[in-house]
């Protein structure tokens, strides 16, 4: 009310006092303006002097969330198989505590001697926490060492708290582990499972209210025990999950493992077949179990030319069926996917490209293996080198002195003086006695591990010096000028 008044009178007395107006730089101003714009800042200072206090004070409230309880577990989620040295997994919600809801006021504005005016504003910011238990993995692990929230590292080994948590509380998963008190509070003695052979955190008071209301995506890297670190440990760990105790990995015995997760329920040989593919090994079936072998290995056996065509007598077979994969059937180039072991486990790719191969075939590996990017691209390298390298498969029939011959070993056939060497991949017998062997051509070649390399890695095999050429006649029917 003021201001108007005093803006109306001050331009009645402004006419009156100036008439002429005031002329500024050029510019002529009246004096109705002049005792308008003056009677208008007074009339303010006693408005915000006087009715300040009687007007009403504004609440501003932040967002809240519109359902107080969060779910996350997931049922029937399998738990996964970590070896090496570390890896990061994404948990598993196990346990959730109701929400908690706290409020905060704060109070801006208001009246006062020192000057100040305008109504109150109060706001009120609403917080959100949990208690949550998270599982990780099968147990027993060494530690946890880093946790990450929406991406971002929340909590380091040997801090106290996590910087979005009040507290967080580590199970390793051995078999003497207790449940936790957090939970048995809220849930009552008895009533908590103690989860033993299953690694999980618990945090507590987790707020939500940093991470836009929600649960946000833990994940968490997990130091694994002395006893895990290796490539015999994982093998033999699998195959014995799956009942197979007669293991012989004393060949991977001195390969170890950055990093290996198994993140579902799947067979062992599905399991172990990534690690098929990055170390470089196999296996075959002994009268004493299950035998592991690397690929690289000297040629023990070398067979002359006249045990090939072995057969009853009457009944001629070939000496060596032949078969030659197309060249366009074949890779140019392999990509390998891979956790980067330098880059916090985070997804990498590595390629290795084949010049001159005539093809145009382009190949991706899956590998759910941690390794430094030069493991992953000698990896890709070795591959695409073995699979030119096996591309020729072949079929002799042998005679009884074959039997001493079981899979996975290097033979070298002398056939037409070419002595090319062979992997065996299955043998089988007849009822006359002859041996049937399916075999690959490979070669003996060295696949030594690289220098500092966590896991065995090959060198790779580029360049190569060229091999010696040969000149093949097929016995083929003629062709006719018009077939031509």
């Amino acid at each position: 009310m003021a201001t108007i008044a005093l803006s109306v009178g001050g331009a009645m007395l402004g006419s009156s006092l100036l008439p002429a107006g005031v002329t500024l730089f050029g510019a002529t101003l009246s004096g109705a303006m002049i005792g308008q714009a003056v009677g208008g800042i007074a009339g303010a200072a006693v408005d915000s002097l006087f009715l300040a206090p009687s007007l009403p004070r504004q609440r501003v409230e932040g967002p809240r969330l519109s359902e107080l309880r969060v779910t996350g577990a997931d049922y029937g989620t399998g738990i996964p198989l970590a070896y090496g040295g570390s890896v990061r997994l994404a948990g598993t919600v196990l346990w959730l505590s109701d929400v908690i809801e706290s409020r905060k006021k704060r109070t801006e504005g208001g009246g006062g001697k020192g000057g100040g005016g305008g109504a109150e504003i109060e706001t009120v910011e609403y917080r959100y926490h949990l208690d949550l238990a998270l599982g990780l993995c099968a147990g027993p692990i060494a530690d946890v060492r880093r946790l990450w929230a929406d991406g971002h590292v929340v909590w380091e080994y040997g801090q106290t708290k996590p910087s979005s948590a009040d507290g967080i509380t580590v199970y390793r998963g051995d078999e003497e582990q207790l449940p936790d008190p957090l939970i048995e509070a809220q849930e009552g003695a008895g009533n908590v499972p103690a989860f033993r052979g299953l690694a999980y955190i618990v945090l507590e008071r987790l707020a939500l209210h940093r991470h836009g209301g929600r649960i946000p995506n833990l994940v968490a890297e997990v130091v694994l025990p002395s006893e895990r670190t290796r490539l015999a440990d994982a093998v033999t760990d699998l195959c014995r999950r799956a009942g197979v105790e007669a293991v012989n990995a004393t060949a991977l015995e001195g390969q170890p493992l950055q990093g290996y997760v198994v993140p579902r329920v799947m067979s062992p040989r599905e399991a172990i077949e990534p690690l098929q593919r990055a170390c470089f090994f196999d296996a075959r079936e002994e009268p004493e179990g299950l035998v592991f072998q690397k690929l690289e290995q000297p040629v023990l056996h070398e067979l002359p030319t006249e045990d090939l065509g072995a057969g009853p007598e009457g009944s001629p077979v070939a000496r060596l069926a032949v078969t030659r994969a197309d060249a366009h059937s074949l890779p140019r180039a392999i990509a390998v996917q891979y956790a980067d072991a330098q880059r916090d486990q985070q997804p990498g790719v590595q390629q290795a490209r084949r010049q001159a191969s005539g093809s145009y075939v382009e190949t991706e590996l899956q590998m759910p293996q941690v390794l430094f990017a030069d493991e992953a691209r000698a990896v890709a390298e070795v591959t695409l080198d073995l699979a030119w390298r096996q591309r020729e498969r072949a079929e002799v029939a042998l005679p009884s002195a074959a039997r001493r011959l079981v899979a996975g070993d290097l033979l070298r056939l002398s056939d037409g003086g070419r002595g090319r060497i062979y992997r065996v991949l299955e043998r089988t017998v007849s009822p006359q006695g002859v041996w049937q062997l399916a075999v690959v051509s490979d070669s003996d070649y060295r696949l030594p591990a690289r220098p500092g390399a966590v896991a065995p890695v090959p060198v790779s095999p580029y360049p190569q010096p060229p091999s010696a050429s040969e000149l093949l006649v097929l016995d083929l029917p003629a062709l006719l000028g018009e077939e031509n």
